[in-house]
Parts: structure tokens; sequence; C-alpha cells
């Protein structure tokens, strides 16, 4: 209240000598500086850091500008003085890898680079960021918008310092400013620092900083607020660790698009570690790295191979399974998330992993390996096999489509000698078997029974008796489909059961697809393992605690 008065007394100032002025361009210049200077006053009463509409990326529109040039002339002039005058260094390392600094310049582009400054917080309401791209394209900016002498409300100072931890645990050296690297950002740094050391107080970590940057210094309005802030319950890093483990090249690249609305969207509900999957650097190395640290959630962004190879590693564990549908198919999401997925697969994905409940799954293992939703034999891994990583980047789930069609028109009988669970062996001549713990209706070839239930402790196998007229294909599979909608019985044209275990041989040799994953074996054994895997859905309710005594 006391700055916004300072800057009222200074609009009715300017206002007076411009209803004096005998000069018409004058009394335009003292108006606009009235004007300017009113909406300050404004903004601090209300503590609105938002006045100048600064943008995410740090560009204030040139509306914007111009409706406050005078006030922003007048505060660079000031601030270029003060700096002048204090000698006080733009930028300065207040614990390894962590900087505070005054507002940043192109100037000041090789002091960033050699100090391998890889992530800007810019705490100022008032001035354009300088061009982030000068430092490269991979630097992570956040603007917190304060006001000069002002404070963050608390929910935007936790923002603030969980995305500088978030930085950090992710091995980026951090800069925060602001206009002088006195208030405003010193206010953050002392927040931060007093999250990561909680043993601390305020006049200890103030102390660690003014020992390093030596103008440094908080009013009495913001000191107030921080020590009300830290008697809060939910001060600090109070939010549950979870690792990204993300796939760049799935789906065409939709990673390298949607990282940054990710992060945006996810940083406030967790401290997150961000991984990516190179040639030599599998999705299951770095889930098994991630174990390691304990989080509470993995997040496999990638395609179905991509989110198999990070559940294989937390099955039978408290961590939670969090997915981010980043692949061709994406038909695990499909099944728990329903259609909505394929619509709006990114911010649905974000809705879940902010809003949704962990629900108890059922897995498979077949021959070692886990299975999520599909082992198949047939038409479903044939049409796997025709669609490869080059065809699926150019034709999306078109290169299945001409897969499927290409499998069912060629009509390969299997003879395949089948144990279900501890009956008698049979002898069964099919074109496609599908094993399902889970499945979208448009995995037509495994809705025997409708899409498979995950919660149900069984395996839904559905095969097509072996025809050799492709007609008898198609027809069979219209069945499916129809049966898929409306959920009704089967005739002997499509044939279900509903099984803990199978055992499948041939003499021939399998080919067979596990979550869109080809191998081969001799036989394969096939086992369902109820509630094992613990993954995000928005559609069913979460733990509970008799649900994780009874497991």
């Amino acid at each position: 209240m006391k700055v916004a008065n300072y800057y009222f007394n200074g609009c009715i100032a300017t206002v007076v000598l411009a209803v004096l002025s005998p000069w018409w361009w004058l009394t335009f210049l003292l108006a606009w500086t009235a004007l300017a200077l009113g909406l300050v006053a404004y903004a601090y009463q209300k503590n609105n850091g938002m006045i100048f509409r600064k943008r995410k990326g740090g560009h204030i529109p040139t509306f914007m500008r111009v409706v406050f040039f005078p006030f922003m002339l007048g505060v660079q002039i000031y601030n270029h003085i003060v700096q002048k005058r204090s000698g006080s260094p733009v930028i300065q390392e207040i614990e390894p890898g962590l900087y505070l600094a005054s507002r940043l310049t192109p100037m000041d582009v090789d002091l960033l680079k050699k100090n391998k400054i890889e992530a800007i917080l810019d705490a100022t309401a008032e001035f354009d960021s300088f061009k982030i791209s000068l430092l490269g394209e991979e630097i992570e900016y956040l603007n917190v918008p304060i006001l000069d002498h002002a404070y963050p409300d608390f929910d935007t100072l936790m923002q603030a310092i969980r995305w500088i931890d978030s930085q950090r645990r992710n091995q980026r050296n951090v800069v925060v400013h602001c206009a002088l690297g006195r208030g405003r950002s010193v206010l953050v740094m002392a927040a931060y620092l007093l999250a990561e050391s909680p043993h601390k107080d305020l006049q200890q970590v103030m102390k660690q900083i003014q020992s390093i940057r030596r103008y440094a210094r908080l009013n009495r309005w913001q000191e107030k607020a921080l020590s009300d802030y830290l008697k809060k319950d939910n001060f600090g890093f109070a939010k549950p660790n979870a690792w990204i483990i993300a796939n760049p090249v799935s789906g065409g690249g939709k990673w390298p698009e949607n990282k940054a609305h990710i992060v945006e969207e996810l940083s406030p509900y967790y401290r997150l570690t961000i991984k990516e999957t190179t040639e030599s650097v599998t999705a299951s190395q770095l889930a098994e790295q991630a174990v390691k640290d304990n989080p509470k959630l993995i997040i496999a962004g990638g395609g179905d191979g991509t989110i198999n190879q990070v559940a294989t590693q937390i099955v039978g564990s408290e961590i939670e399974l969090g997915i981010l549908p980043l692949g061709t198919a994406n038909s695990l999401c499909h099944a728990l998330w329903g259609v909505k997925s394929k619509l709006v697969p990114i911010q649905t994905a974000c809705d879940v992993l902010t809003q949704g409940k962990a629900i108890h799954m059922d897995t498979a293992t077949c021959n070692g390996e886990l299975a999520l939703m599909v082992i198949a034999v047939g038409f479903e891994q044939q049409m796997i096999e025709y669609a490869n990583r080059e065809e699926k980047n150019q034709q999306g789930q078109g290169a299945y489509l001409k897969g499927f069609f290409n499998a069912v028109t060629e009509n390969q009988a299997l003879e395949l000698k089948v144990t279900f669970d501890q009956q008698p062996q049979e002898t069964l001549k099919t074109g496609s078997m599908v094993i399902a713990n889970a499945a979208p209706f448009s995995t037509i070839l495994a809705q025997g029974k409708g899409a498979p239930d995950v919660q149900d402790g069984k395996l839904d196998v559905t095969w097509l008796p072996s025809s050799e007229n492709v007609s008898d294909n198609v027809w069979s599979l219209t069945e499916l489909i129809f049966n898929s909608v409306v959920q009704t019985n089967i005739d002997d044209a499509v044939q279900h059961r509903h099984v803990s275990k199978i055992v499948i041989e041939s003499q021939q040799g399998l080919k067979y697809a596990i979550d869109g994953e080809l191998f081969e074996a001799q036989g394969i054994d096939i086992e369902a393992a109820p509630r094992s895997l613990w993954v995000l859905t928005p559609e069913k309710a979460g733990r509970s605690t008799d649900d994780v005594e009874t497991d």
C-alpha cells in the first residue's frame, strides 16, 4: 500500500501539471504519464504482477509497452543508475549450480554460457526477457511476474521454487533474476533454500545470500509474507517425486513437440525427473534407475513398447505407472481411458496424471516377458510384422490397417496344441489366436466376449477356427466387431475361453507378439498375474486401505 501511494501521488501530481501546462504536447505527455502511474498504483494496491500481461515466454505485448512506456522508461533509467553506483556483479553463484542475477541482457550471454546456465527464472513483471534463443534451444524459462518491492502469492511462489527444484534435479544450472537482483529474486531464492534445508531459518538463509550478494535485502512486506508462508503446512517440496521416461522418436517425434506443455502441466503437482531414451539407453534401463529413487510415479512417454519396458521394472511394487501416449496406436491408453485418449491424447494424459486415480490392474507373463495387453499369434502378429517403424512414422495407424489387410488376405492357417488351465491338451487350427489382458474395442481380434476386464484376474482367449475361404474370416471379424459394440454372445464362428493360464505349442515354431513387440519360440507359456500393477486412470476408483491390505 505504501508503494501504491507513491505512484498514486505521482499520478495526481502529473494530472495537475497536465492541466496547468500551456503546451498541448506537454499536456499529452503528462497525461500519458499520469495514466501509466495510475495503473501501476492500482496494480500495487492489488499486488497484481500481471498488470503488464507478460507472456509465458517473457514478452510484454506491444500495446501494453506503449501504455506503460513512461513508467518503464523511468524504471529503466533508475535501475541503470543504481546498478552503476553499486558495482554489483550481474550474476553470482549462491550454491553450486544456483545463481542470483540482475536483469539479463544480450551482453550477458557469454557470462551465462560460461556458467553453463540452462534454466532461467525471471521474477520481473515490467521487463521483456532477453532473447532466450541466444543461449541455444535447450534453455528452460519460467516467468513469475512480481512487482518491484512486492511479493508473489503463495501458490505462485510454490510454483517458482518447485520449478527450480525440478530443474536442479535434472542437473541444470539455474539463475534467478529480477531487475537488480536484490529483492524479488532474493525472496524466491530464500524460499527455495528454506524448502531445500528445512532445518535453517530465514535469518540464516539471508546471511548466506548476503555473504555473496552484498546488497540483497527483503523489505518488511516481503519478509512478513515469506515468514507467513513458512508456517503453512504445504510450504516447500510437499509433492511426490515422479520420473518421466520419454522416447523422443515415438510417433514421429511427439515428445519434443509437446515436452514444454507437459512439463508445465505436471510441475505444479510433482517433483519431476526427466530422462529420454537413446539408441544405447533403453526405457527399461532408465526405469531401473528410477526405481532406485523410489518415486511415487514413473511416467512412460512413448508407444506401447516403451510403456511395457517401464512397467516391467515396477510390476509387483507400490510405484504407480503413468502414461503419456506418444506412440502410434497407444492401445493401453485407449483401453483404460476410452476414445478421448484418441481425440486429445496429450491433454487427456495430463489430466489423468494430475487428477486421476490409481487402480490395481492385472498383468500377464509370456515366456518370462511382461504383457499388459495382448499376446497374439496369427493375424495380429502378422499385422505388426508388416507395419514397420518407417511405415508407422509415415502413415500412423494406417500402417496397421494395411498390415491387417495383408494378414487376413494371406490367410495363413496355424495348427496349435493348446492347454487351457489344467485341462487336457487340444489341437486347434486357426488363423488367429489372441490372449488379452486389456484391449480397446478397436483391437477386434480380442473381442470374443467384448472388451477384456483388466481387474478380473483372468485372460480372454479369442480365436478364429481355420477356414480356407477369406470371406469366412471377414465374416468372423465382422461378428467380432458387432460383439464388441453390443456385447452379445458369440457362436461357433468365433471361439472364446476365460482362463488363468494357457500353454501353446507348435511343431513349426511360433511367431508371436507381446504388446506390439515381436518374438519367436517353439511354444509359449502364458499366465495371468492378478492385481499386480498400479496404473493411473480417470475411470475407476483409486487405492483404498482395504485394497492394499488384501494384496
